[in-house]
């Protein structure tokens, strides 16, 4: 944060709070939980969170940092880490990122969704894997998704997030299906705006 405000990368005034010239507003982790606990078409609202953060990721904050700041691979990976944990996301590790096959496995201890959304049978972390996947999207400027394959709200010990190419996704595979859709097409109409 020190360094954020040095470099005049963090700004506060008047209401509006800009971090790396991004406009950024904090609001309780327990909003996440409201959003999926109370809308009405619970089979959607996770598919319409991911999709929406995946986007806002693509086309905002990490597109921004890597033009501004020129970063790309590892050094852009731990700059989002870093800013993911600053912003109260959990505690990210990146297990294994294969820059050359597009593949990432990254572990989210402490992820605030899953945390206070309580026990679940299903992953929660929407906002978390459509962050991931945007970022990845833009860093290998290819279709890109995440699916999360451990939730610490399904009592696993962290958050697991696995990335790839869309294409490489098994459509068949019932977790595929409930965090992505039913085909790369139905993707691709969530992804339209």
């Amino acid at each position: 944060v020190k360094k954020l405000l040095f470099a005049r990368q963090l700004e506060m005034e008047k209401g509006r709070l800009s971090l790396l010239g991004q406009r950024m507003v904090i609001t309780p982790a327990e909003t996440f939980i409201y959003l999926l606990k109370t809308a009405r078409d619970k089979e959607k609202i996770g598919k319409q969170i991911y999709y929406g953060c995946k986007l806002a990721g693509l086309r905002g904050f990490t597109k921004e940092i890597m033009i501004k700041y020129g970063l790309t691979g590892d050094k852009l990976t731990k700059w989002q880490a870093d800013i993911a944990m600053l912003g109260g996301w959990g505690e990210f590790e990146f297990r294994d990122v294969d820059y050359i096959n597009k593949k990432s496995v990254i572990h989210v201890r402490n992820s605030p969704i899953a945390i206070l959304y309580g026990k679940s049978k299903i992953s929660v972390d929407h906002a978390i894997r459509g962050f991931i996947a945007g970022a990845a999207e833009a860093l290998f400027k290819e279709s890109m998704n995440t699916v999360e394959v451990a939730c610490q709200a399904k009592n696993d010990k962290h958050c697991e997030f696995v990335t790839k190419k869309t294409e490489e996704f098994n459509f068949k595979d019932n977790v595929v299906r409930e965090q992505l859709g039913n085909s790369i097409e139905e993707i691709k109409n969530y992804e339209s705006d």
